[in-house]
């Protein structure tokens, strides 16, 4: 989405979350129970693969 802490921190479209806080992501319901976890304004950290490399970026939540 515009302006989301996704597109912020280069999050983009096609990217697969595989872990949340160290924590593994197996599917979307694991990636909706962490983040019910956390407040906006939480720092947390991302581990993705994009193009069959894995990379990790930290992002600040925001307002659900």
């Amino acid at each position: 989405m515009p302006d989301s802490p996704a597109e912020k921190s280069g999050l983009l479209q096609g990217d697969v979350i595989v872990k949340f806080d160290d924590k593994p992501v197996k599917n979307l319901k694991d990636y909706s129970d962490l983040l019910k976890e956390h407040q906006p304004g939480d720092i947390i950290t991302i581990e993705y693969v994009r193009d069959g490399e894995n990379k990790t970026v930290q992002l600040e939540l925001g307002e659900r």
